[in-house]
């Protein structure tokens, strides 16, 4: 009676997994591609329709009119052999598999293949977890791991992660329990397709067969005999295709837009092969130039915001704990065999975040938790009489950590895998650390985040105690930090401006050390001088085949005047301009740049009608043609004021001079002219514009932008002053 129950429990937990994700499916003619979705996708479409893996004109034309949204298939990776022949350049065993369900049920089918793979994962987890943790907390233990949290998301998008873990799992099952010839054949076929799938984990191969040798005996043979079959299968389509084993190695790229293969226009990428990674001499270069990150790397692993295992997945992190501490040499070995996968991982590629770069959470963790799973089978059961209620508090802790940390991936849905910042960028994820060497490939499309200049490897990342890019000086003492990142670190490194809207004294410090130190002018561009030297991070990664160094820093700023309207931000030091405003000339903001006109703080990306302040505050900087004599200034501004909102109101000034309140009491167009003086030997003429009231349009029901708006400023313009003969 209990069996059927807990049947039945499972079948509904099933079902409404199931339909969740069938529902939250974003239909064909909407769906957008994110991450290489599109390259499994095409493949299966390939399979489905012509019975090959050959990329070509009717494959493009087939896709476009399934996904007329998607802007073709970005994200797509070919192998070009000869002179008009594409392969697709992933591995085939997931489009095999999925092929016939694409027949029968669309695009629905992968998510049907995938959720199959995710019962298999959850049957092995149950039958390994139960006689360790008990019939209940075996079952609570397996629904804590892949049913919240990353698994359960994934199983939504077209990628084999929950493939490759499947069939890890059920075949290191099969082959760790002592079988018949057939069954332990079976198991190593699974774990043979595993390691064509999914090549680096041919890393925990070793420590399997360790393992499973005194299990077996002389019956390991017909375990090997099928994991060589497994692979040696879909190896030998890679090598009929282009003579090589992996679907990796070849002539292989990736595009991400348009024109592809078979349109006007295309023409193959230059050096975006990554037949090095297969080079064992530079593969062990990497490893060993990267040893020193290894520290750093771990606390990533156990508590990173992007790819912590406490975050991501706690209750395998009982099973990691729970085999060390209880398990025999064998569980043991099966630890070190997942930490070696680890470690090969994270040493060839520090930027990658074991798999879980721009992604949601670590898809290799992912993969490999199954290595954790089958060591609970090694793990010695505890007497009875020595079994309390104080055994049950890990459980308890890991599946309340699981409920705390990823309730948000219920109703699952595979829109927190295309957006991860909605996750990395609030609670619980924003009490872990960043981890600093995988910002390049951080999720976080906050504005202001990123700073990467055009025609430069050098990116500025403002990590804390920043709000849209900018730092509030809301206090007598504020601070701040952020990462200065080279991504080739043989490039040289540019300097750093900090600027602030009211006079304050700044120091910068590295590793508790000051680097600089200074007094700021309201407005004025101080440059801070970084020395290359603390940079003290360094690496060497795979995917880019590039050095890479980086730095995090700490900036404290003191000021009597903070409030709303007191603002600071670092940014790169622009090269000193020779353009001058014109006079007589409206100026749109998509002009700024070439008329010598500066946007400092709270400003929008400019758009063809021209730019809306963000915030409380915004600055321009202005160098006039002729600077000697007084002028008027023109604003032309519009202002979000939606319908029923009370009015908006402006403070606007110069050189920090009296302000001129400036009133809109709806959005229409209105221009305000103020008058001056000469500017004297600086020659700049700042302009500040105060808003009293910024409103978000998503709070006021106009629409989904959560950018706090104020004045809408369409173009500006300087005049001789009024009575002034030009």
């Amino acid at each position: 009676m209990k069996a059927a129950i807990v049947r039945v429990v499972w079948a509904l937990l099933a079902l409404a997994v199931s339909a969740s994700l069938l529902s939250n499916r974003v239909p064909d003619r909407e769906w957008v591609p994110f991450g290489d979705q599109s390259a499994h996708l095409l493949a299966t479409m390939s399979l489905w329709n012509d019975q090959d893996l050959r990329f070509d004109a009717g494959d493009l034309h087939r896709f476009d009119a399934q996904f007329p949204q998607a802007g073709g298939p970005r994200g797509a990776y070919f192998k070009q052999v000869g002179e008009q022949r594409f392969y697709f350049a992933k591995p085939v065993l997931y489009a095999v598999l999925a092929a016939p369900l694409y027949g029968l049920l669309g695009t629905a089918g992968f998510i049907v293949l995938n959720l199959v793979a995710l019962g298999i994962l959850v049957f092995v987890t149950v039958r390994c977890a139960t006689p360790v943790f008990g019939s209940l907390a075996g079952q609570l233990l397996a629904a804590g791991l892949f049913l919240i949290g990353p698994a359960v998301v994934w199983a939504g998008v077209i990628h084999p992660d929950l493939f490759a873990a499947a069939l890890l799992a059920m075949g290191s099952f099969i082959v760790l329990r002592p079988g018949v010839a057939w069954r332990l054949c079976l198991g190593g076929l699974l774990l043979g397709m595993a390691f064509y799938e999914r090549p680096p984990l041919l890393a925990v191969f070793p420590f399997l067969l360790f393992v499973a040798a005194p299990v077996l005996g002389r019956r390991l043979g017909w375990a090997l005999l099928g994991a060589s079959i497994g692979w040696a299968g879909p190896s030998f389509v890679n090598l009929l295709q282009d003579a090589h084993l992996l679907a990796y190695q070849g002539n292989r790229f990736g595009v991400w837009a348009r024109p592809f293969p078979f349109e006007a226009g295309w023409v193959l990428p230059t050096g975006r092969d990554y037949n090095h990674i297969f080079d064992l001499r530079h593969l062990w270069g990497a490893v060993r130039t990267n040893w020193p990150l290894l520290p750093e790397k771990l606390l990533d692993f156990l508590i990173g915001r992007q790819t912590g295992i406490l975050l991501y997945f706690p209750v395998a992190l009982l099973f990691l704990a729970t085999a060390l501490w209880r398990g025999n040499r064998a569980a043991r070995l099966l630890c070190a065999g997942v930490g070696v996968y680890w470690l090969l991982n994270t040493l060839a590629f520090p930027t990658n975040g074991f798999g879980g770069a721009q992604s949601y959470g670590s898809r290799y963790l992912l993969q490999v938790i199954p290595v954790l799973i089958v060591a609970l089978l090694f793990v010695r059961r505890e007497p009875s009489g020595q079994t309390g209620p104080w055994r049950h508090w890990p459980v308890i802790g890991a599946l309340g950590l699981a409920a705390l940390f990823q309730h948000g991936t219920l109703p699952p849905s595979a829109a927190l895998v295309a957006r991860p910042a909605m996750f990395l960028t609030q609670a619980p994820a924003i009490w872990f650390p960043l981890e600093t060497s995988l910002l390049p490939y951080m999720p976080i499309d906050s504005p202001g985040f990123e700073l990467r200049p055009d025609r430069t490897t050098t990116s500025l990342y403002r990590i804390e105690g920043f709000e849209q890019g900018l730092m509030p000086l809301q206090a007598a003492v504020n601070h701040a930090q952020f990462t200065v990142f080279q991504h080739d670190s043989r490039d040289p490194l540019p300097e750093l401006s900090l600027v602030s809207s009211v006079d304050a004294a700044g120091a910068l410090m590295h590793a508790g050390l000051p680097v600089w130190q200074g007094a700021l002018r309201a407005g004025v561009p101080t440059p801070v001088r970084v020395p290359s030297h603390e940079l003290s991070r360094h690496a060497f990664d795979m995917i880019s085949n590039a050095p890479l160094r980086w730095g995090t820093f700490a900036v404290e700023l003191r000021t009597a005047s903070f409030g709303p309207t007191a603002l600071a931000e670092i940014v790169f030091a622009a090269p000193k301009s020779a353009a001058r405003t014109p006079w007589a000339q409206d100026i749109a903001p998509t002009q700024f740049g070439e008329s010598g006109v500066a946007s400092r703080f709270g400003w929008g990306s400019p758009e063809p009608w021209g730019v809306w302040t963000l915030g409380h505050y915004a600055e321009l900087a202005l160098e006039p043609a002729s600077a000697e004599q007084p002028m008027d200034l023109v604003l032309e501004a519009t202002a979000f004021v939606p319908p029923g909102a009370p009015a908006q109101s402006f403070d606007v000034s110069v050189n920090g001079g009296k302000a001129v309140a400036w009133r809109f009491s709806n959005s229409d167009v209105q221009r305000l002219r103020m008058a001056v003086p000469p500017l004297g030997p600086t020659g700049v003429l700042r302009v500040g514009i105060a808003v009293r009231q910024p409103r978000s349009p998503s709070a006021h029901g106009a629409g989904p932008d959560e950018r706090l708006l104020g004045l809408g400023l369409r173009s500006l313009r300087l005049e001789p002053a009024t009575g002034t003969p030009p």
